[in-house]
């Protein structure tokens, strides 16, 4: 987190995405890629959730790298617009940036989003974890059922 910025990154370790996937997943506004898949089995489900950033955020910018594949950056603005282009990140994963409108700028203060984490995302079952700083913790546990 980035709070004088009013930037927040969310970072992971896993696949990553293609120019398919990038048009797929995040260049089709309002679509859902769920619609043929068991949806007991997903969280979102109305192709809303990208969207929903765009009322706290400017700009999104994901950098993404499949194993073996190119870098690549989709950057879109609060707009409509998107550009993919190539990137410069070296390893498999993605990073999403979100850069805060100005009046939204209090979500990247880490006990404000230390608040957000453990209320929406408490009992995910990969590890969330809330940098800041040098500082880091997990802010997610595991379920009562686990």
């Amino acid at each position: 987190m980035e709070p004088g910025a009013g930037v927040v990154r969310f970072t992971d370790n896993g696949i990553g995405l293609d120019a398919e996937g990038l048009r797929e997943h995040l260049s089709r506004v309002g679509a859902s890629s769920k619609r043929t898949v068991d949806r007991k089995k997903v969280v979102g489900q109305f192709g809303i959730g990208l969207l929903s950033a765009f009322l706290v955020a400017d700009e999104i910018v994901v950098r993404t790298c499949t194993a073996g594949g190119a870098p690549l950056v989709w950057r879109a603005g609060a707009d409509g617009k998107y550009v993919i282009e190539g990137g410069d990140r070296a390893s498999q994963g993605t990073e999403v940036v979100v850069t805060l409108r100005a009046d939204a700028r209090g979500f990247a203060d880490e006990a404000r989003m230390r608040e957000l984490l453990s209320t929406y995302v408490p009992h995910v079952t990969t590890p969330v974890r809330l940098r800041s700083g040098d500082r880091e913790e997990v802010v997610t546990r595991p379920g009562i059922w686990a």
